[in-house]
């Protein structure tokens, strides 16, 4: 398995690789999370905005304009841009027919991935409908869903999954089990794209403001671990300070199959 302790050096920005092979069970059933030790103040607007927030104490979910969304999510996090960019660039590689993007927000990820495959399909969900009303104006082909990450994925599989600052606001065990979805979601040699604020190794690269309720960012190595507990070979591909890019690809046999092989091994 590749070391992934020293990510803290990736702060330059610089594409960087590294690749994990972890073993499947002992991480799915020792799975850690470290954004415990990461403390802010203020909170992160993510593309996703509400898909897959917890409810407040009185029910109601919290909500943002998605008028001003894109300039606030630019002031919150400067290399927003940047980091959307990744995530469209790692997936070029992959000829997608079927894309499922989870947390679609107002559209910033769904036009710059389909921007790249302009023939695909792309299912997409969010918890706001507001949001997806927005992005429907860019991506008016696309097949976009009211839901939340906890939610059952869509039916069928998909070359693609791609997701940009959505899923730090699920738990380590909300990932894991995220993860394992996915994964169940890709066909053959499909590839999911993760885009999303992390924990970095050094406190003082702590850049992106959350409020440590609705934002629950992992470690990078955290998030390798449960990708490759769910069969999928997860590779760093870009990071800058707490933002981070990661590919994880699936096998060449359906994951279920290969969570039992690594097991059996």
């Amino acid at each position: 398995m590749a070391h992934i302790a020293g990510l803290g050096a990736l702060d330059v920005g610089d594409t960087t690789t590294m690749r994990s092979r972890a073993n499947a069970a002992a991480i799915a059933n020792h799975p850690t999370d470290e954004s415990a030790s990461r403390t802010h103040t203020g909170r992160l607007l993510t593309s996703c905005q509400t898909a897959s927030m917890v409810n407040r104490p009185d029910g109601d979910q919290f909500h943002f304009d998605p008028a001003t969304y894109l300039e606030t999510i630019r002031e919150e996090v400067p290399a927003y841009d940047e980091l959307q960019d990744a995530v469209a660039e790692a997936t070029a590689s992959i000829r997608a027919e079927r894309v499922l993007e989870l947390g679609v927000g107002t559209g910033q990820t769904s036009r710059r991935v389909l921007d790249l495959h302009p023939e695909a399909e792309l299912v997409g969900i969010d918890e706001s409908a507001e949001m997806l009303a927005v992005a429907s104006a860019d991506v008016a082909a696309a097949d976009l869903r009211v839901s939340r990450l906890q939610d059952p994925l869509p039916e069928g599989t998909f070359d693609l999954v791609v997701s940009a600052l959505a899923v730090h606001h699920l738990d380590g065990a909300g990932k894991a089990d995220l993860f394992v979805r996915v994964a169940d979601r890709l066909r053959p040699g499909g590839r999911f794209v993760l885009g999303d604020v992390v924990v970095p190794d050094d406190p003082a690269d702590v850049v992106t403001p959350i409020d440590g309720v609705y934002d629950q960012p992992s470690a990078i190595g955290d998030q390798v671990r449960w990708l490759a507990a769910a069969g999928l070979d997860a590779e760093v591909v870009w990071a800058r300070r707490d933002l981070a890019v990661i590919v994880a690809d699936a096998v060449l046999m359906p994951p279920a199959l290969a969570r039992t092989a690594k097991h059996d091994r």
